[in-house]
């Protein structure tokens, strides 16, 4: 995996029994660190990635990784866990 050469973003969960947080950070661990732009632990399970209460991680911080790998900006995103594109958006968002 330390061969890929391509922005990779890893989206894991402390309560997920199928994906254990220790496999994810090793899995992390094998890539090119540079190539590794998102690396967040929600406190969800395998299954809250598709079907949980609060799906913030998508609205918020997958969408904000889209937009900033598609140069654009959006205001609902301003607030993520992506740093660089709320770096990158924040001239555009003045309040």
């Amino acid at each position: 995996m330390s061969l890929l050469d391509f922005p990779i973003a890893v989206f894991s969960g402390s309560e997920d029994k199928l994906a254990d947080p220790k496999d994810v950070a090793w899995t992390v661990s094998q890539f090119k660190p540079e190539s590794v732009v998102f690396n967040h632990e929600y406190y969800l399970g395998h299954m809250s990635f598709a079907i949980a209460k609060d799906m913030s991680w998508f609205d918020v911080d997958l969408m904000a990784i889209l937009n900033h790998y598609n140069d654009k900006c959006d205001d609902k995103t301003q607030n993520s866990r992506f740093e660089e594109g709320n770096k990158k958006c924040s001239s555009f968002f003045l309040y």
